[in-house]
């Protein structure tokens, strides 16, 4: 059950009346404040819903009147001032005089009453009717002996039923207990409690999405031999084929060759993630230093149903120094052969990454080649070639990926390492004859 309503808090600004209430008819000390009402659920409140004057709340039964703190304190200004003003201008004016009067326990202006309730006493000594509104004005202020001695005086005028009616009422309601305040820190503590508890959560939501990192960052060779790299000038070492768990951070990477080591290019990166989701999930990011390894992106589907291969998907990556993927459930891990299925669900999808460090530059090549493009073999190819030179088994693979005037251009710049590349050389020779005859190939290796 959903429990729900509005309270008002941060009560202040009290006053206190004896009256009788007008929802349950009982003689009472009624409360008049100020307060902040707000939307409560659970008894915890939630929403301002704007700041109220609360006039004559009752203390058995809790009824009172509210009126918006701004039209209360227009009311007291278009009432109460020129009140007060026509009876200081003539202090002798009964009329005056009662219209002050009225105004001033109206708007529960006890200061304003002890001010005046001398002056209204000898000014009308002899006026019984104006004596006994001030003996009650002095009751609902509970000055109980004041009252009870204006009383007696307006009944020594004049003896009035109405007058003696009040004050037996008088006697009869003389000493109601006046309410407690209500602690201000305590009103303050439970509206900023909701408040509080969004600071806090935004407060470590905002330390979490600062500090987040990508849920996992892997460095992963493509290389049959190991090598060192250097990733944000931290220096990690590989093995053939292996795959190692880094700490980086979101923001920039830049990646760069140990000093004497392999020649792995320079490569500028950056691992980002919209700020706000950072703290729920991150991405798993695989950096590849020789751009030469083969990785395998897979969506399965697991069914309760008879299951198609149409729903799977699967995709090829290489020849790129870093690949983010989003949502992946089962990183370089098998697929497991069967899964429990949420409730009242009768299928999901898996993602899955996996590293194919078994297969060597042939078996990647021999892949189905609408399963990547000729840019990503084509750096395949160039990568493994520059990084480990002796895999000439992959030189024939050249022409057709980067064709004979991409082979041409691509062996002209490493013609010059040494020991001398046998194989590149007559692969180069080769296809200048092929495609350049007029070239005299002799002449140019004499040069």
């Amino acid at each position: 059950m959903i429990v729900y309503g509005w309270g008002n808090y941060n009560r202040r600004n009290f006053t206190y009346l004896r009256g009788t209430c007008e929802s349950c008819g009982r003689a009472s000390v009624l409360q008049c404040y100020d307060s902040s009402r707000f939307f409560t659920l659970y008894f915890v409140p939630l929403i301002p819903l704007g700041r109220y004057h609360i006039i004559n709340e009752c203390r058995s039964c809790k009824a009172a009147r509210a009126i918006p703190l701004r039209k209360w304190k227009r009311l007291k200004t278009a009432e109460l001032e020129p009140a007060l003003s026509a009876y200081r201008a003539a202090p002798s004016d009964r009329d005056s005089a009662e219209r002050a009067l009225m105004a001033i326990v109206e708007f529960g202006e006890i200061a304003l009453f002890q001010e005046i309730a001398p002056a209204l006493e000898g000014f009308f000594v002899r006026n019984a009717d104006l004596l006994s509104k001030v003996a009650w004005a002095h009751g609902c202020f509970m000055n109980y002996d004041k009252a009870e001695e204006v009383y007696l005086q307006s009944i020594q005028i004049e003896e009035k039923p109405e007058v003696m009616d009040a004050l037996e009422w008088h006697m009869e309601n003389k000493a109601p207990p006046i309410p407690q305040k209500p602690n201000r820190t305590l009103q303050l503590a439970a509206v900023l409690v909701v408040p509080a508890i969004i600071l806090i959560g935004l407060i470590a939501y905002l330390v979490a999405a600062f500090s987040a990192k990508p849920s996992e960052v892997y460095l992963v060779s493509g290389l049959a031999k190991p090598y060192e790299v250097l990733l944000n000038g931290q220096q990690y070492s590989l093995r053939g084929g292996s795959r190692k768990k880094v700490d980086v951070n979101y923001g920039a990477i830049t990646m760069e060759a140990v000093p004497g080591g392999l020649p792995i290019a320079t490569a500028f990166m950056e691992v980002t993630q919209p700020f706000l989701i950072r703290p729920f999930s991150g991405p798993a990011v695989v950096i590849n230093p020789d751009r030469s390894a083969l990785l395998v992106w897979s969506r399965i589907e697991y069914t309760d149903r008879e299951s198609s291969d149409d729903s799977n998907e699967f995709a090829v990556h290489m020849g790129e120094s870093i690949y983010v993927f989003n949502d992946i459930d089962y990183m370089f891990s098998d697929f497991p052969d069967e899964i429990d299925l949420p409730s009242g669900k009768s299928s999901v999808f898996k993602q899955g990454v996996e590293h194919y460090s078994e297969y060597s530059p042939i078996d990647i090549l021999g892949i189905d080649h609408e399963s990547f493009t000729e840019e990503d073999a084509s750096s395949f190819l160039t990568n493994i070639l520059d990084l480990e030179p002796r895999r000439e088994e992959v030189l024939p693979y050249l022409n057709y990926y980067l064709a004979p005037e991409g082979t041409i251009a691509f062996l002209e710049g490493k013609l010059e390492r040494r020991p001398v590349l046998i194989e590149w050389h007559r692969l180069y020779q080769n296809t200048v004859q092929q495609i350049r005859p007029e070239v005299d190939i002799v002449a140019r290796y004499r040069e």
